[in-house]
């Protein structure tokens, strides 16, 4: 209508706007919208839409959104996985948490992440959401693999 043309940049200021308040919903619907208009998502694209999950408390928007980037040959990377593990660490749901960590370890190891800071971060998040409720472990059958994760789960030191 007005000439302006919409591209990945412009989708991505839009996403981070509805980041800002964590409004996942309203990310999803814009990625879905890009998808629409033929624009193809970006790794921040994705990032972004899964800072939101993470602002609105949903590890299983966060997961969704993370299993959606394959499709579009996006590969995560540690803003991804970052966001995702805020995600765990807001959402309400423990058990969903702790499934959906488990997700992001198998995803991690599945493209090879060699960022041992993140993997850190990612285990110690695994071992807080178990800290959080101790029978996540038996009721989410979590399989908590250290070779897979390439880092210790135990023995660490929580705050809870």
């Amino acid at each position: 209508e007005n000439g302006m043309r919409v591209n990945v940049v412009t989708y991505n200021i839009a996403l981070s706007a509805r980041a800002k308040v964590g409004d996942f919903p309203g990310a999803i619907h814009l990625l879905g919208e890009m998808e629409s208009e033929g624009v193809k998502p970006s790794v921040v694209s994705f990032a972004t839409a899964i800072n939101a999950a993470a602002r609105g408390n949903s590890s299983t928007a966060a997961v969704r959104l993370l299993n959606a980037m394959e499709p579009y040959g996006v590969t995560p990377n540690e803003y991804v996985f970052t966001s995702c593990i805020a995600a765990c660490q807001n959402d309400p749901d423990d058990h969903a948490a702790a499934e959906n960590a488990q997700v992001m370890v198998n995803r991690m190891a599945q493209i090879g992440i060699a960022d041992l800071e993140l993997k850190a971060r990612l285990a110690d998040q695994i071992t807080r959401q178990l800290h959080r409720d101790p029978t996540v472990i038996q009721a989410a059958n979590i399989k908590l693999d250290e070779a897979l994760l390439g880092t210790k789960l135990s023995g660490r030191q929580m705050t809870i």
